[in-house]
């Protein structure tokens, strides 16, 4: 998502084939600054690396049967 002005991310929703968990990098950049506040492989960031999925059912992350990442936005 690369947009001007206030917004708000609602949701993430993938999926990635289990060879990618750690190929695929997830950045975050907040207003005005010069580098990343996050910078992680996917598969971390979903609790799940070294190729393998595991179920995650959290407040935060949910990784689903079928593969979805889910990082819902918090009530």
């Amino acid at each position: 998502m690369d947009v001007e002005g206030p917004a708000t991310i609602q949701h993430i929703w993938i999926t990635v084939d289990h060879n990618r968990y750690r190929d695929l990098i997830v950045r975050m950049l907040w207003d005005r600054e010069s580098g990343p506040s996050v910078a992680v492989p996917v598969g971390d960031f979903f609790c799940n690396s070294r190729k393998r999925r595991a179920n995650i059912l959290a407040m935060p992350i949910n990784v689903n049967p079928s593969g979805g990442f889910n990082c819902p936005a918090s009530q």
